[in-house]
């Protein structure tokens, strides 16, 4: 009886395996690198967010006008161009 359907059939599956192994190593790699980089732009996020914070602190720490009186001016400015009519 012959079996060299069988090898064929065998070497097909272990060289489709090892593609399958291969592209899947890959697929981890991306995401490590993904992960990596989605990870650094949250951190500069954070920083962001952080230096705004001081900013709008230091600004406000004279005293004059509170972090609510500035809000609402920001907001009547956007929406009514500063006009109080």
């Amino acid at each position: 009886m012959s079996t060299e359907w069988l090898e064929e059939f065998e070497s097909t599956l272990k060289r489709l395996n090892k593609a399958e192994k291969y592209i899947k190593r890959e697929i981890m790699k991306m995401s490590e690198k993904c992960d990596r980089d989605v990870k650094k732009k949250l951190e500069q996020i954070r920083l962001i967010k952080q230096e705004k914070e001081s900013i709008i602190d230091e600004t406000l720490s004279n005293g004059n006008k509170s972090r609510e009186d500035v809000e609402w001016k920001l907001l009547d400015l956007r929406l009514n161009g500063g006009n109080n009519e």
